[in-house]
């Protein structure tokens, strides 16, 4: 049976503190203090081997959604970027440990982390009292054949 990667790191980042009490996957609710997983088309093939595993790197990206203050007198938006770096600080805290998402007996994860340091911040003009923070990351695995 194939496992499901954004499944295992939707679970696997459960365990960060600041991400919240349950993770969506490909679904982003504008409600504050939601956070999701969401997969990209961006995964590529990095090395084929002749017994056919794959060294493989797939993106995904982790929304958070946050009260917004439009006019910038309080502290909710520095407050959000200071949670998403929380939550990179703990994927990179992870990776250093080599704690990564168990993807089962055929798939063996080997670096995971963050494209960039800082997440892109959306606002919409039906709700602009929340903001989206975007970031992508990344996880390296080898799939063993």
């Amino acid at each position: 049976m194939k496992i499901n990667i954004y499944e295992k790191i939707s679970q696997w980042l459960m365990d960060c503190p600041d991400i919240g009490d349950y993770v969506y996957f490909n679904v982003i609710p504008f409600e504050s203090d939601t956070a999701s997983v969401n997969s990209s088309s961006s995964s590529s093939t990095l090395t084929t081997y002749n017994d056919g595993s794959k060294e493989v790197r797939i993106f995904f990206l982790v929304n958070i959604i946050k009260h917004y203050d439009n006019g910038g007198t309080s502290d909710l938006n520095l407050d959000a970027i200071n949670t998403f770096d929380k939550i990179i600080n703990y994927v990179e805290t992870k990776n250093s440990l080599s704690q990564y998402p168990d993807l089962g007996d055929t798939c063996v994860p080997y670096e995971i982390g963050s494209t960039h340091k800082a997440p892109d911040v959306y606002i919409t003009p039906d709700n602009p009292d929340i903001a989206r923070y975007e970031g992508q990351f990344y996880l390296e695995y080898l799939e063993r054949k």
